[in-house]
C-alpha cells in the first residue's frame, strides 16, 4: 500500500484518534526527560545554568555525589544485591525525569478529542454560516478563526496540565521522596492537581491561562 492509494475519505475521525493517542503515547514516552530538562533550566535562577549541570543533578539524584561510570560498573558486577541497590537509585534519580508523565497522557488523550473532533465541525459551520467563509474557496480566515476556536475550546485540559505537569518537573531532584501510588491516588498529577485546587482555587490551576494563549494560538493558526 502507498502513500498515493491513501484517500483522505477513508479516514475517520475515530482512526485519527486512535493514530493520535498511539503517537501521544510514543512521543510523550520518548521525550518527557528532554521536555523535564528544559522546564527546568527555564526556571533555574542561579548562575552557570545549563543542560550538563542538569544532567548532573540527576546523575547525583541517581548514584550520589560520588558517582562516576567506574563505581557505576563495578556496582553492577558486584552481584545482585548491589545490582538490585543500583535499580533503585535509578527509580530514585532517573524515575523523576519522568514525574508526571502518567498525567500529561491522559490528561493530553483527552484534549486530543477535543481538538480532533472539533476543528472540522467549527471550521464547516464557519464557511457556511459567516460572511467570511464565504467569499471564496481559498479564504483562509476558515481554518485560522476554527484553529482558534478549538485551541480556546482545549483550555479546561491544556492549562492545567502545564501548570501540574511544571510543578512536577521542577521539584528538587534528591529532595523529594518517591511517589507512592495507592489505589485512592494511582497518579501523582492527579493529587497534585487536588493541591493546587484545593490550596490556590481555580486560579491556581487557570492563572496562565492568558499566557498560554499567546502561546499556542499562533501555533495552532500556523
Amino acid at each position: 500500500l502507498e502513500v498515493a492509494d491513501i484517500k483522505w475519505s477513508d479516514v475517520t475521525p475515530w482512526k485519527l484518534l486512535v493514530a493520535d493517542s498511539a503517537a501521544t503515547v510514543i512521543e510523550k514516552s520518548l521525550l518527557f526527560p528532554v521536555d523535564t530538562l528544559r522546564t527546568r533550566m527555564q526556571t533555574d535562577t542561579t548562575e552557570g545554568v545549563s543542560l550538563l549541570r542538569q544532567l548532573r543533578d540527576v546523575t547525583a539524584a541517581t548514584w550520589g555525589e560520588g558517582w562516576s561510570y567506574g563505581r557505576a560498573t563495578h556496582t553492577i558486577y558486584r552481584g545482585p544485591a548491589m545490582l538490585r541497590a543500583a535499580i533503585g537509585g535509578l527509580r530514585g534519580g532517573v524515575a523523576r525525569m519522568y514525574k508526571g508523565l502518567t498525567f500529561s497522557v491522559l490528561n493530553q488523550i483527552p484534549s486530543n478529542v477535543v481538538y480532533l473532533f472539533s476543528y472540522q465541525w467549527v471550521k464547516e459551520q464557519i464557511e457556511t454560516k459567516l460572511p467570511l467563509g464565504k467569499t471564496h474557496d481559498g479564504s483562509p480566515w476558515p481554518p485560522l478563526l476554527a484553529a482558534i476556536a478549538t485551541e480556546v475550546m482545549c483550555v479546561p485540559f491544556d492549562v492545567p496540565h502545564d501548570v501540574v505537569t511544571q510543578r512536577l518537573q521542577t521539584q528538587p531532584m534528591a529532595s523529594v521522596a518517591p511517589f507512592q501510588r495507592t489505589w485512592k491516588t494511582p497518579v501523582q498529577g492527579l493529587v497534585e492537581l487536588a493541591e493546587i485546587y484545593k490550596a490556590e482555587g481555580l486560579r491556581g490551576c487557570y492563572g496562565s491561562t492568558r499566557a498560554h494563549l499567546l502561546t499556542y494560538l499562533p501555533w495552532s493558526c500556523a
